[in-house]
């Protein structure tokens, strides 16, 4: 029964990331450009960096996306792969095209 459910689970999943990815490419001819913004802030003696990404034409109100990692790889290296001559492998960018304004951090530990 459990693994049935995973299988379903995942074929959602695969579903609606072929569906992110055809609406980023129809959008893509008239995308805005995506910015990148890296901070940092203090937790304690602990310091944490934060990047964020967003479409430069964003207006006020857009819904903030905040991906968080489970893993010692960083948040940037698990939500923006980049691969040269592609543009469809960042999470954050694509995102970032629909309109969202999206960030990640790392961890205190990771």
């Amino acid at each position: 029964m459990r693994t049935s459910f995973y299988k379903v689970l995942v074929g959602v999943l695969s579903f609606a990331l072929a569906m992110l990815s055809d609406a980023v490419h129809a959008q893509s001819s008239s995308a805005a450009k995506v910015v990148a913004q890296e901070f940092w802030t203090q937790k304690g003696a602990v310091r944490l960096w934060a990047y964020r990404k967003f479409a430069d034409d964003q207006k006020p109100g857009k819904p903030i996306l905040f991906l968080v990692h489970g893993s010692s790889y960083s948040g940037k290296t698990m939500f923006h792969l980049q691969v040269p001559g592609r543009i469809d492998f960042s999470l954050m960018d694509q995102f970032a095209r629909l309109g969202y304004d999206v960030w990640t951090m790392d961890h205190e530990g990771y």
